[in-house]
């Protein structure tokens, strides 16, 4: 719900709009107290046993990467788990090829860099035992 408060551990973000309907769950746009925007990646009843072994991924403190998104917060509420992941602003692989690369000429580099990137970011969570399991273009979130 817009406007709805959720208390994570020591911040409180406020949702600001639905952004998209996942696999998984529902997705927000939320802003936490210092107005910085994250996105609330909620979980289906079905799948809440996934949502605790993201959030058990969470405890990890893996150091972080340049090509990996850490988690922000993790919230239980009476709708369940959710997830604050930080906001990427190019959104998706699967998006940002339909609307930046297909008919466009942005030439190899981009490419590259895009296909580059998300393979340094996976190797990164393989070498600390990590094992993504959902490695799809609507997975893989890009930012600058």
């Amino acid at each position: 719900r817009v406007g709805r408060v959720l208390e994570g551990h020591g911040e409180r973000y406020t949702v600001q709009r639905k952004l998209a309907e996942g696999f998984f769950g529902l997705i927000y746009g939320v802003t936490d107290s210092q107005g910085v925007s994250y996105v609330a990646k909620g979980y289906y009843a079905k799948y809440q046993s996934i949502a605790e072994r993201e959030i058990s991924i969470l405890h990890l403190q893996l150091p972080p990467h340049s090509n990996v998104l850490g988690f922000k917060d993790a919230i239980t509420s009476s709708v369940g788990n959710l997830l604050i992941l930080p906001f990427a602003p190019y959104g998706a692989l699967d998006v940002f090829v339909t609307k930046h690369l297909n008919g466009h000429n942005q030439g190899l580099t981009q490419t590259w860099k895009v296909a580059l990137g998300s393979a340094r970011g996976l190797l990164h969570l393989h070498r600390h035992f990590v094992c993504h399991q959902n490695v799809n273009p609507q997975s893989i979130l890009l930012y600058p």
